[in-house]
C-alpha cells in the first residue's frame, strides 16, 4: 500500500485481487503464530512512531511554531 507501505509496516497486500502472495503471506501467518506476535508488535511501534497522538502534537507545534 503507497500509504503506509514505506513506511515498514508488515502486511498481506490485497488491492482488488486476491493474489497467491497474499494467500501464502497469511497461511505462513496462521501456521507460525510466534511471527505474528512479532509482526504486530513491530506494526504497534512503528503506529506509534507515524501516527499517535504525541507524533501530531509535535508536527502541530512544529508548523505553529514554525521550526
Amino acid at each position: 500500500m503507497a500509504d503506509i507501505g514505506p513506511l515498514g509496516f508488515q502486511f498481506a497486500e490485497i488491492d482488488s485481487e486476491l493474489t497467491n502472495e497474499a494467500v501464502a503471506t497469511v497461511r505462513h501467518w496462521l501456521e507460525n503464530p510466534g511471527e505474528v506476535t512479532r509482526i504486530v508488535d513491530h506494526n504497534y511501534q512503528l503506529g506509534q512512531k507515524h501516527f499517535s497522538y504525541q507524533t501530531l502534537a509535535e508536527l502541530l507545534d512544529s508548523i505553529i511554531r514554525g521550526r
